[in-house]
């Protein structure tokens, strides 16, 4: 009783404080560990870059002579276990072809007689599912590698928007076709951890296309069309608590 009396009010009233604060870190610290044991399974992530497409009209790929255009893209995916995550994307391309003069006379005449584009520009939106691979073990969000490599092939369907250039007795004039086309996506990149919840990857893929009048001409290349993407992508863990970032 006599210590107790012995001790000033502010000195019993900074005890006090310095106990609640001992108490309330305590539960804080265990709040928070808590939380992050609980795996962060899901993800989305959005990217932005160059890109061009392989088409009949679009430029020579030997020379790499593209016209070089933005693309973007969104993505959402679970984690399906240590090693491999299941994705749905959305995305955009624009596609600019060569111009006629880049053709010599008979080439432009060919396309001329089978009616079919001579220029196009296109606005392709595309969507399509993959698994991707992790080449190092990730378990949850709390626990994966500062630096991975991924990769992975789906399927998907895309609608090519176009505005296509025609000739008929020696002038042009413009149509406007809606095409669209399966085809297979392949994708591939390096991911860096930025810090717990955040990624920052750069990605770079194909798509393959069943069909090779996505630009309005066929016939002409040895292959389909084929969409190139190159992108810079920032990546967020959700988390499975509500209100919680």
């Amino acid at each position: 009783m006599k210590i107790m009396q012995n001790i000033k009010p502010n000195t019993a009233t900074s005890l006090l404080f310095f106990f609640l604060f001992l108490l309330f870190h305590h539960v804080s610290h265990g709040q928070s560990f808590y939380k992050e044991k609980i795996p962060r399974e899901n993800y989305l992530q959005a990217g932005f870059g160059p890109s061009f497409m392989y088409a009949d009209n679009g430029g020579s790929l030997a020379r790499l002579d593209f016209n070089v255009r933005p693309s973007l893209s969104v993505s959402y995916a679970r984690s399906i276990n240590s090693h491999v995550d299941l994705r749905t994307t959305f995305g955009y391309q624009f596609y600019k072809s060569r111009e006629m003069s880049y053709y010599n006379s008979n080439i432009i005449d060919g396309w001329v007689q089978r009616e079919q584009a001579v220029e196009a520009s296109s606005n392709i939106i595309f969507a399509d599912v993959m698994p991707t691979f992790n080449l190092f073990q990730q378990d949850g969000h709390a626990y994966r590698n500062q630096i991975n490599l991924y990769g992975g092939a789906g399927l998907g369907i895309l609608m090519a928007i176009n505005r296509e250039t025609m000739v008929k007795n020696h002038a042009t004039y413009i149509e406007n076709k809606i095409r669209s086309s399966v085809y297979l996506p392949v994708r591939g990149g390096i991911c860096y951890k930025l810090d717990l919840y955040s990624d920052l990857a750069f990605e770079a893929g194909f798509l393959v296309s069943f069909s090779d009048k996505i630009d309005g001409l066929n016939q002409y290349n040895a292959f389909t069309d084929i969409l190139f993407q190159g992108q810079i992508v920032y990546r967020r863990y959700l988390s499975k608590f509500r209100g919680v970032n």
